[in-house]
């Protein structure tokens, strides 16, 4: 028990949220184990292999070599350049003879077409999709084209240019679709897409989703595919294997509901009605702290409801 010694200690951001528990909480265990990835670093024995093969003698790594990173770039025969960086065991890659037009299309296509892409690339380099969450097209521009059909509305040219905006951006920095204008009140012309449209692969531990501390969900990998041309551009991959565990003592049960109520440590605000509640994983520091997330719905100013997670860390401080 403790076998990582004393966690990193977890801020919790003050609170102006109104919660109400509208489901009691779940069972909840004694002791949680807490998971500690293991460094992509290689031992002694690999290192002294590698470092007399580039000519470094054993003179410079002394009696013992405690490798704390190692990074490694390359470029392969189909164009793509690779960087590996071991600290956090994640693979990034571009291919520079990706063409860079055009930069929109006008039609893509459909989300499983996208993913079989990005699921055969993985698999053609030893990567099983499967060890990450089902994988998710995001932001996704087929649904928001959808959605626009079924609500009768439509791109005129001030939302093209945006879009023609958007999509000339770097591939992470494509958000959400541009909001829609009904087709009464507005010219329609032709809708564009962007070219490049990512698939993500939600991280899992576990069984568990992984989050940040702000309820947001950690990519276990992350596939940027040119749909104009079929082809993969880019891309940001962490290698999995498994972690280290050790047990921990639980909150209980009183200390669980107190700082959900003070609205977690994602710092939630408004009036929320907790529904529903889940297990995943919060990421701190180099640890997965299991946690226990509340999932409810907040209402906004006009009225409406928007969906929100709570997040509790079950470890005892």
């Amino acid at each position: 028990v403790g076998g990582f010694g004393t966690l990193p200690k977890i801020p919790v951001p003050p609170s102006r949220a109104a919660i109400t528990l509208a489901r009691a909480l779940p069972l909840l265990p004694d002791h949680v184990t807490v998971l500690r990835p293991r460094r992509g670093t290689p031992n002694d024995t690999v290192f002294r292999n590698l470092a007399n093969t580039l000519e470094i003698s054993d003179g410079f790594l002394g009696t013992r070599a405690d490798v704390t990173t190692l990074d490694l770039a390359w470029s392969d025969h189909a164009g793509y350049k690779w960087s590996y960086r071991s600290a956090e065991r994640i693979l990034e890659f571009e291919n520079d003879r990706a063409p860079s037009e055009p930069v929109t299309v006008s039609k893509i296509p459909p989300n499983d077409a996208i993913i079989h892409i990005a699921n055969t690339f993985l698999l053609e380099r030893g990567i099983n999709p499967a060890q990450f969450r089902n994988p998710v097209v995001e932001p996704d521009w087929n649904a928001w084209w959808i959605d626009a059909h079924a609500r009768h509305r439509c791109v005129d040219p001030v939302t093209r240019a945006t879009i023609r905006a958007i999509a000339a951006s770097a591939p992470s920095l494509i958000g959400v679709p541009p909001s829609l204008r009904e087709e009464s009140t507005t010219r329609c012309v032709s809708p564009e897409f962007p070219a490049r449209l990512t698939v993500r692969y939600r991280l899992i531990r576990d069984g568990r989703d992984v989050l940040k501390s702000d309820g947001e969900l950690v990519n276990g990998a992350e596939i940027t595919i040119d749909v104009s041309h079929t082809a993969i551009v880019s891309g940001r991959i962490m290698l999995t294997t498994d972690p280290e565990r050790s047990e921990y003592p639980a909150r209980n049960a009183n200390a669980i509901r107190e700082l959900l109520l003070k609205g977690g440590v994602n710092g939630a605000t408004g009036n929320i009605t907790i529904r529903s509640y889940d297990f995943a994983s919060l990421r701190v520091s180099s640890f997965l702290i299991p946690a226990l997330i509340a999932i409810g719905t907040r209402t906004k100013f006009d009225g409406t409801e928007e969906p929100i997670h709570i997040i509790v860390p079950l470890i005892a401080e």
